[in-house]
């Protein structure tokens, strides 16, 4: 006598015990990817460390996304149900295999969206730099007579400051302590 093929719905197992063990190993593998990914991609975002290996990080995690997650649906259609699965189960398998391509599609999509995005990018180096004043009395100063004064930045050689021009302006403004260009205090 022939079993009749279970009905069609949400609690219809489509494995045997074996692939059921299988596959409930798969789901707590899955699982813990998603949650790895989504603390991975909170911390390569949010967390300011991190941030210059952002882009490569995320798009690492887009590829392996990209790749693993279709490398298990071919093992299991090809391998893994052809062994175990139910007779009669085919069709609601293949039907839970196409929705969690679509959940598959938007991780990865989502991955590679984060990884080549502005929020990735790492923050641009900044600089402080001083405008050294010479000891000259206020109302003579020139541009020629100012020194800009940057630290090297740590990578390589900072660019040389360029030369003063002789035939640059001239500050005109005659500065007058506690006074700003135009006379006013404070300004």
């Amino acid at each position: 006598m022939t079993k009749p093929a279970p009905a069609d719905g949400p609690n219809t197992a489509y494995y045997n015990d074996r692939g059921h063990s299988i596959q409930k190993g798969m789901a707590v593998f899955a699982g813990v990817a998603i949650f790895v990914t989504a603390a991975a991609v909170g911390l390569l975002l949010l967390h300011p460390d991190f941030k210059p290996s952002a882009r490569t990080a995320l798009a690492a995690l887009a590829g392996l996304w990209g790749i693993g997650t279709p490398l298990w649906f071919f093992y299991e259609y090809f391998w893994l149900y052809p062994r175990h699965g139910v007779p009669g189960t085919l069709a609601f398998f293949t039907h839970r295999q196409h929705v969690a391509v679509g959940i598959w599609a938007a991780v990865t999509a989502t991955l590679y969206g984060l990884s080549t995005s502005d929020m990735a990018k790492p923050e641009p180096p900044t600089i402080e730099c001083k405008l050294v004043l010479p000891a000259a009395a206020p109302s003579s100063i020139t541009l020629a007579d100012l020194t800009l004064q940057c630290p090297n930045p740590g990578k390589g050689r900072a660019p040389p400051a360029p030369a003063p021009s002789e035939k640059g302006p001239a500050l005109r403004e005659e500065l007058t302590p506690g006074r700003g260009p135009e006379g006013r205090v404070g300004g």
